[in-house]
């Protein structure tokens, strides 16, 4: 019981996060500043790395249904990718001012990632539970 809760409570937070990354791809969620208007090497990483993170983000999502503990180590991956990339967000970097709209939504996905990674853990923790065997009556 306590495994799939975790399972679940991993699923959730693949799903906000998720959700959450969309939000704050510029031109298509809430991020009203310009890809250009960031230092270069901030374009690299949020343009390069931030679909790798949305095909880490839905492959763990798939794993996670199917293989708890395969999805569970993408998890906490994207967990750690989600607070790298939400604190370089928050802290600009030489980066225009962040909108107040998106600071509510890198302090959520920052507390999202803490979640994959906590969540991530449980679910790894867990012991593989072999199949039972049917004993007829």
């Amino acid at each position: 019981m306590a495994g799939s809760s975790g399972k679940a409570g991993l699923i959730f937070l693949l799903l906000v996060s998720l959700v959450l990354t969309i939000l704050v791809i510029p031109g298509v969620g809430l991020e009203t500043r310009s890809i250009g208007s960031f230092p270069a090497w901030q374009q690299t990483l949020f343009m390069e790395g931030g679909p790798i993170v949305l095909v880490l983000n839905l492959l763990a999502l798939a794993l996670a249904t199917w293989r708890a503990k395969a999805g569970a180590v993408l998890a906490i991956l994207v967990g750690l990718a989600v607070l790298v990339f939400s604190t370089v967000g928050l802290l600009g970097f030489g980066a225009p001012a962040v909108p107040m709209n998106l600071v509510w939504i890198e302090v959520l996905h920052i507390l999202d990632g803490l979640g994959l990674v906590l969540f991530g853990g449980i679910v790894l923790s867990r012991p593989s539970q072999p199949p039972q065997p049917i004993v007829p009556p």
